[in-house]
């Protein structure tokens, strides 16, 4: 059965049942925007997220829909460098590290980020540091973003 078929058979049972009314499907799919599109009004699932997604998304969507309320702790946060002095700072790095960090942050990786940076710190602990505080922002296409940059000089 696939997550269409199992998204109707779900909400058939909880139409009968008011205690289970509340059950919200949130669907995660790679397909197209048109597909998506056709599929959502087909299928009764109540919002869908697009791959890569990124945590931040998905939490919007949990508090839209069951109304998750979230405490943050505060975060320090380095002083912000200007983007073209991160870029001249990742220059730096091995080649292949920023590979595996633009790799990471596309799939969204957040292990593997937090491996990386770990020995980026060893290379350059302030560039690090930015890197990280993009990352605990969930701003991991940034991270792409800046090493793509990067790449095309």
């Amino acid at each position: 059965m696939d997550g269409y078929e199992a998204t109707k058979q779900i909400k058939a049972r909880i139409a009968g049942d008011r205690s289970k009314m509340d059950t919200k499907i949130i669907a995660l799919t790679a397909s197209s925007f048109e597909r998506e599109q056709a599929i959502h009004q087909a299928v009764p699932y109540d919002d869908f997220l697009r791959k890569p997604i990124r945590e931040v998304d998905f939490f919007e969507l949990m508090v839209k829909h069951i109304g998750v309320r979230y405490i943050y702790a505060e975060m320090e946060r380095p002083e912000k460098l200007e983007i073209k002095n991160l870029q001249a700072e990742l220059t730096a790095l091995p080649p292949e590290l920023l590979t595996k960090l633009e790799q990471a942050a596309l799939d969204i990786d957040i292990e593997m980020i937090n491996e990386l940076l770990s020995e980026i710190h060893s290379h350059n602990s302030a560039l690090a540091r930015q890197l990280r505080a993009l990352a605990n922002e969930f701003r991991y296409d940034e991270i792409a973003s800046l090493i793509q940059v990067r790449n095309e000089k």
